[in-house]
């Protein structure tokens, strides 16, 4: 199998995602964890060599990481921890290690809801977002698998039932975000539930089962939870596909030109798709995810100035709360900046090809 597409993509992020200068964050994470799985899919060094060099830039030779803030408890600086376990399973390096216990430190004094859910910042009080499973409950499974320390695949895995059992809505779908204490103005004054469900939003939770799935020991007792609720979203991924065969920015609501086929959640549902369909989990479609992934080739990549591929229609960001207030509306969803290359596009992008193998 070839995997042409796949390098001429990364090519591409190799040669941008360096103009950028960021802090240790969640984007830097899921670029470099893309650039490993083309590298264990191809053995093409140029890829390895980038991830390295990234986390290089932030662990020092001591562990510390720099521009880190860990009193600040965000869930998404635990993101690229991810990309710093594979580098000590390569080297052996103590730094790696080090670094990785600092995020660990992190998650032990992590605010919780009452029910024992990691808040998703401290800006955020008593907030469960879809996003920040994707953020932490990898890297907890596969830090547990690495040091042996078992306790945090466990954790892992009650993160991932509690906010599965109080997002999932009759569809199958899940709401973006839960405010346990039903404070927010965004919040079902009933169910502490954000108004919608959002792509990208769902897209993390798919990547996030996947993932864990992909460390988790089988013979674990969470093994068996994380993927029947594995099945349950992709069944509704499936079913929520639109007639394009893309996926839109606002799942609950119909297809239109204003809520438009949104490149990075499509990236997602394929590599989530994909990615089951080869543990064997019930609901992977490798053969469906390969439909979508020609389609959003097709539809949503363009050949940029630079001669490498290019992903359009990604929404830049979006959130609930905060300064201005973001309410979580339909109109608020589909009014976000939409942009091209983003690394959140990107990054999904690249995982799915590799995955899919083209």
């Amino acid at each position: 199998m070839g995997y042409e597409k796949t390098i001429w993509a990364g090519e591409g992020t190799l040669a941008r995602e360096q103009e950028y200068d960021y802090h240790w964050c969640y984007e830097r994470g899921i670029i470099t964890k893309a650039w490993v799985d083309v590298y264990e899919k191809t053995g093409d060094r140029r890829f390895f060599d980038a991830a390295k060099a990234n986390v290089d830039k932030y662990v020092t030779e001591s562990g510390e990481i720099l521009t880190y803030e860990p009193e600040k408890f965000n869930i998404d600086m635990i993101c690229m921890g991810r990309t710093a376990i594979r580098m000590y399973r390569a080297t052996g390096e103590k730094k790696y290690e080090t670094a990785c216990r600092r995020l660990i430190a992190q998650l032990q004094a992590h605010p919780r809801t009452a029910e024992g859910g990691f808040w998703h910042k401290q800006i955020y009080p008593q907030q469960m977002w879809l996003d920040g499973i994707y953020m932490a409950s990898p890297f907890m499974v596969e830090f547990a698998v690495t040091f042996g320390e078992m306790k945090w695949a466990d954790e892992a895995v009650s993160q991932m039932k509690l906010i599965f059992e109080k997002t999932r809505l009759e569809s199958g779908l899940h709401a973006h975000a839960w405010d346990s204490a039903k404070a927010q103005p965004w919040a079902d004054p009933e169910t502490g539930l954000s108004p919608h469900v959002w792509g990208r939003a769902m897209g993390w939770f798919v990547m996030a089962h996947a993932d864990v799935l992909m460390s988790l020991p089988k013979d674990h007792p969470g093994y068996a939870d994380i993927a029947a609720q594995m099945t349950s979203l992709l069944e509704a991924v499936k079913a929520n596909r639109a007639e394009d065969k893309l996926w839109h920015q606002v799942m609950d609501r119909p297809a239109n030109a204003e809520n438009y086929a949104e490149s990075s959640c499509s990236a997602m549902f394929i590599y989530g798709l994909c990615a089951a369909a080869e543990m064997g989990v019930a609901g992977g479609d490798a053969a469906f995810a390969r439909e979508s992934m020609n389609a959003l080739w097709e539809k949503n990549v363009i050949n940029a100035a630079d001669g490498f591929p290019e992903l359009t229609r990604i929404c830049k960001v979006a959130g609930l709360g905060g300064e201005p207030y973001r309410s979580g509306s339909y109109e608020y969803y589909v009014t976000e900046l939409v942009c091209s290359g983003d690394t959140k596009g990107t990054a999904p992008f690249l995982m799915s090809c590799a995955c899919v193998g083209i």
